[in-house]
């Protein structure tokens, strides 16, 4: 009867394990919008009264939108900068760059305020729903006060504005709190717009398409796993000796 049991015990936990894996395996990977990982820049001159931008094709590696992406930099700054960053080339005020899966904004310490964004386009309509809930940016860190937004093909659904007071944060925003969440059936342009007051710094690791809520963390997936290892393997310990 006590080894029917630990029988019955041994085989529940190998099950509830394997079903363990099973699920964690049916976790989609998160669809990239970018991982900052292809280079590209753009510097707002001192005395330049438009905005700066720079245009060019993304790689698979960098993106999942697909073949034809096209990200767009853009960046505008007021104030005068105190000197040159860099001695012998111009003053800038603000300069933002992509590269090794950072996307960096930095503006000199005489800017008074900056707007920045950056503009996806190009590729086959998607449907994001089949990947995830919402948009997902990672903000490594942000110095001042600072307004992130998220706008979907040409402005058709927008998110409200969040400012990010300092420090760190991931930028969560579901499909279900934009203006219009029929949008990411089929998306055929990003824009995700930065504006703040004053000299404000920001880095970002990532922008995509997820559903946090459903993937838990890995230290909490070991720890899990590893109870259920040990479980299993201490009941069929028990039941040698019992037999």
């Amino acid at each position: 009867m006590i080894q029917t049991f630990f029988r019955f015990t041994n085989l529940s936990l190998f099950a509830v394990l394997l079903l363990s894996f099973v699920s964690i395996s049916s976790y989609a990977a998160p669809f990239y919008i970018d991982n900052f990982t292809d280079v590209q820049s753009v510097v707002d001159l001192a005395g330049d009264s438009t905005a700066s931008t720079n245009t060019q094709a993304l790689t698979s590696t960098g993106s999942n939108l697909g073949p034809g992406t096209q990200r767009t930099l853009s960046i505008d700054a007021s104030g005068t900068p105190s000197a040159p960053a860099i001695p012998g080339f111009p003053a800038f005020n603000s300069l933002m760059q992509s590269n090794t899966g950072t996307l960096q904004i930095s503006n000199d310490t005489n800017v008074t305020s900056a707007v920045a964004s950056v503009f996806w386009n190009g590729f086959s309509p998607v449907d994001l729903t089949t990947y995830g809930t919402g948009l997902l940016l990672k903000v490594n860190t942000i110095d001042l006060a600072t307004t992130i937004q998220l706008i979907i093909n040409g402005g058709t659904s927008t998110s409200a504005p969040q400012t990010f007071a300092s420090g760190t944060g991931d930028f969560f925003v579901p499909f279900a709190d934009f203006s219009d969440s029929t949008a990411f059936t089929a998306v055929n342009d990003i824009k995700l717009a930065f504006s703040g007051s004053g000299p404000w710094d920001g880095k970002f690791s990532f922008l995509v398409a997820d559903d946090p809520s459903t993937v838990p963390e890995p230290s909490v997936l070991l720890l899990i796993l590893s109870g259920l290892l040990a479980a299993y393997f201490i009941s069929g310990t028990r039941q040698k000796k019992l037999s």
